[in-house]
């Protein structure tokens, strides 16, 4: 038999040595919804986010220059397509593709251009990846280029809006995101809380979602939709 009592304060003092944010520490090591799924009481999500952010990319690019190029190409843009990128591991049999697939004959052709920025390996789920090439181009990422390759590829798209569908779930390429390869990032549907990252620039939601009690628990602006987020 084991002592319970001593037990559990053993484990809270463990979490508190890994919410102690004065320093990124061991609490880098944990993803923020691990914090909660220990101890909610104990731990700032917001802060939380961040500094594992910190700890998970540490190539922000978001220097003078680059806010330049995304202007100059803002400029350029005027009265053309916009270039809508959709960033996701989960093109496959999984429940993001299926509450996004009927999204994508939705949008107006004339003023939109769709792109899937695939971070799967490129023979999985191929049913999936011909279903949602039907309304969206698919450029296959692979899941194990490096960091500057992978940037190159994508900059090279020339994306204008691009809607992170992983968030900090399994798969996720946020050390390509931390580069700003688009002038806009935004987060959508596959992760529901805040990234912490100074890199992603919107949290898409509904008041349902994200009540305004935890509106303050984003480093995003939130852009609240009418009705529900979910598409489908």
């Amino acid at each position: 038999l084991c002592e319970t009592t001593m037990a559990r304060k053993d484990v809270d003092s463990l979490l508190f040595s890994c919410c102690d944010f004065s320093g990124v520490g061991v609490g880098s090591l944990l993803q923020p919804h691990e914090y909660l799924l220990l101890n909610p009481q104990l731990c700032d999500f917001l802060t939380a986010s961040i500094i594992y952010s910190r700890g998970q990319t540490g190539h922000l690019k978001s220097d003078r220059l680059l806010e330049e190029v995304h202007e100059g190409r803002r400029r350029a843009k005027q009265g053309k397509r916009l270039v809508l990128g959709y960033f996701s591991s989960d093109f496959a049999a999984h429940a993001t593709s299926h509450l996004l697939k009927g999204s994508f004959p939705l949008h107006d052709k004339g003023k939109v251009s769709l792109r899937c920025l695939n971070l799967g390996h490129s023979n999985a789920s191929e049913f999936w990846q011909v279903e949602i090439s039907r309304d969206c181009n698919m450029t296959h990422v692979d899941p194990l280029m490096p960091v500057d390759l992978a940037v190159q590829q994508i900059r090279r798209l020339n994306i204008d809006v691009l809607l992170n569908l992983n968030g900090w779930t399994a798969g996720h390429r946020s050390d390509v995101l931390s580069y700003k390869v688009a002038p806009v990032q935004a987060t959508y549907l596959g992760y529901p809380g805040t990234m912490g990252a100074k890199y992603m620039d919107f949290f898409i939601t509904d008041i349902v979602a994200t009540t305004p009690e935890i509106s303050l628990s984003f480093s995003e602006k939130l852009v609240v939709l009418p009705g529900c987020y979910y598409i489908n």
